[in-house]
């Protein structure tokens, strides 16, 4: 269902490299801190928020390494606009993580949601310089630079993403149109 999912291609390469992949729970703490953040995240509708921050809070209290539990807190507080707080959990995100690169692409888009739009744009582009072969870090960039009417940068950065993804053959339709929206 979610072949791209960091998680998931993380999981793929390791198993290809011959190694196994470690269980999602191997502590009593670990196991308190799984059923916290499956607490958190289910109840993280509209009207819950207060819960599923307490709940996530815990989880990650316990684990404080807990991906999903940071991603989940972290897109909680966005909702609520609380958007530095969103930050200062994202930057928790381990460095070692499958989702640190989806982490930081969330911070340059909360940045962005701040205002405070000439960090946004140099933390993004800090991401494709680290990375230019990150097809997901071209497009935020080119989102960004979209929704500022740059349209001959984003044109130019879609076609970069592009590039990098059909030779993977992954292309996303959406990656054309929004390149054909800047183009028009």
């Amino acid at each position: 269902a979610l072949p791209r999912h960091p998680i998931i291609t993380d999981s793929i390469e390791r198993l290809e490299a011959g190694r196994s992949l470690e269980p999602a729970v191997s502590t009593a703490i670990a196991g308190a801190a799984e059923v916290l953040y499956g607490l958190g995240a289910a109840n993280a509708r509209e009207g819950d928020e207060l819960a599923s921050i307490i709940y996530l809070r815990l989880a990650l209290h316990l684990a404080p390494d807990h991906a999903l539990g940071i991603v989940s807190l972290g897109d909680l507080y966005e909702r609520i606009k609380q958007g530095e707080r969103a930050i200062e959990v994202y930057e928790s995100m381990p460095a070692t993580s499958p989702l640190r690169t989806s982490a930081e692409l969330q911070i340059g888009q909360v940045l962005e949601t701040l205002e405070r739009k000439e960090e946004a744009q140099a933390h993004l582009e800090r991401l494709v310089a680290r990375d230019p072969m990150d097809p997901e870090a071209l497009l935020a960039l080119g989102n960004l630079q979209r929704s500022r009417k740059l349209f001959a940068d984003a044109a130019a950065t879609y076609t970069r993403a592009i590039a990098l993804t059909e030779k993977t053959g992954r292309v996303d339709w959406t990656t054309y149109y929004f390149r054909g929206v800047s183009y028009e």
